[in-house]
């Protein structure tokens, strides 16, 4: 399953690139923006806000790309890039809380194992995959079912149960093309200078590859929930 969800992904991706990548270009690019400013605004406190901020601007951006992968399932975007992105606009208070709770959650286990057990830095590794295994469908939870935070903590720990393998190979697939995706772009921007390699190498990366995993992720939510794939649109017919 793992193989044949992001060979669909690939494919889709090969097909709609450009639908996906304006849609990550923009909110990364914004994202990238209010960070900058917010920065040399207020120096260490506009960080923080701009963090916080870029919490929001990210779950936009996956909840934007789930729906556009469910719009593109069947063959045809129906949607533009601004009406795909207005769509998830009422989802982004619950997107919002969920994802700050998700960040808390995940941090206070790190910091308690590592606090406790500073020599096992694995387990502090194991704890964040297994929760991101667990809360994967998060976002198609909130975006695709219109669920609740909490409902959709306890969605997506009932549809990953049972099989939790295989949605861990799906996630530790996703960060070794993170990683391999980084470190190719890294190499081909290595000749910029160092302030504005390191700004330009995430934007390019992010429009890039999260389009692409997040196809994955999303199709594997379809799939565990037991959805046969769509059949294509018919073509229009011609205007005589």
């Amino acid at each position: 399953m793992i193989g044949e969800t992001y060979r669909e992904a690939w494919e889709l991706y090969k097909r709609f690139w450009r639908h996906f990548l304006p849609i990550a270009f923009v909110l990364y690019l914004a994202i990238a923006v209010v960070t900058i400013l917010l920065t040399v605004a207020i120096g260490w406190v506009g960080l923080i806000v701009a963090v916080l901020l870029s919490i929001v601007g990210v779950l936009w951006l996956q909840g934007a790309l789930v729906l556009a992968v469910q719009d593109v399932r069947d063959g045809r975007a129906d949607l533009t890039v601004g009406e795909t992105i207005q769509r998830v606009t009422p989802y982004l208070g619950t997107l919002t809380v969920a994802g700050l709770m998700l960040l808390v959650g995940a941090a206070a286990v790190v910091i308690a194992i590592g606090f406790v057990l500073p020599i096992l830095l694995l387990a502090v590794f194991v704890v964040f995959i297994y929760l991101l295994v667990r809360w994967i469908f998060l976002v198609p939870a909130i975006v695709l079912e219109g669920r609740g935070v909490f409902e959709a903590f306890s969605r997506s720990q009932e549809l990953t149960s049972g099989r939790a393998l295989t949605a861990l190979g799906i996630v530790l697939l996703a960060i070794v093309i993170e990683f391999v995706g980084g470190l190719v772009i890294s190499i081909v921007f290595v000749w910029l200078p160092d302030d504005v390699r390191g700004g330009l190498q995430s934007l390019v990366a992010n429009t890039l590859l999260t389009p692409f995993i997040a196809a994955a992720w999303t199709l594997l939510y379809f799939r565990f929930r037991g959805e046969p794939e769509e059949q294509p649109k018919p073509e229009p017919a011609p205007a005589l």
